[in-house]
């Protein structure tokens, strides 16, 4: 797994932060795959930073200002690289047991909100440049624009995701 890795930059890494890498590079057969294609991700390792966790706030505002660079057809992978960095720096901040399970958990579920609410903003807005926006008749006899929600379930909707969870979801529509 090391090998993989570009020399330079590991060799480069002081020793708080090198524990880090190793800790990840032992309990993850992914991960070292992952930092392969990505070696710039090895910035992750930085033990001083992984102290703490990210804000929901941060990793939304981070996520929309790398969409805005991006044309619509290339923003559904970008949001699959950003959450897969984010796992990697989770993963460090867990194998270096800097972080209790539930605070693991809810980075985790934090990750996936963003990244779920994206995807939904990005289909949506795909949808109606495709077939147009949504309406239905009210009751009063006139047309609405038809509102909807993305609900979380299970553990997403309690914040307890796990590395391997599913994300189990429901839209909600105001009308048929």
């Amino acid at each position: 797994s090391i090998e993989m890795l570009p020399a330079a930059a590991v060799k480069g890494m002081n020793a708080d932060d090198a524990k880090i890498l190793a800790a990840v590079l032992g309990g993850s057969a992914c991960i070292p795959q992952w930092l392969a294609v990505h070696p710039e991700w090895l910035e992750i390792f930085n033990a001083k930073a992984l102290e703490r966790p990210r804000r929901l706030a941060g990793l939304r505002r981070e996520l929309n200002q790398l969409l805005k660079k991006l044309k619509a057809e290339d923003a559904l992978a970008a949001v699959r690289r950003f959450k897969q960095r984010e796992m990697v720096r989770i993963a460090a901040r867990d194998l270096a047991r800097l972080a209790d399970v539930s605070k693991i958990t809810g980075e985790l579920s934090h990750v996936a909100d963003v990244s779920l609410g994206v995807t939904l903003r990005i289909s949506h807005e795909q949808l109606e440049k495709d077939l147009g926006t949504p309406w239905h008749l009210g009751d009063d006899g006139t047309w609405h624009e038809t509102p909807f929600s993305l609900i979380g379930l299970g553990k997403l909707g309690g914040q307890e995701l796990n590395y391997s969870s599913d994300v189990d979801v429901m839209f909600v529509y105001e009308e048929e």
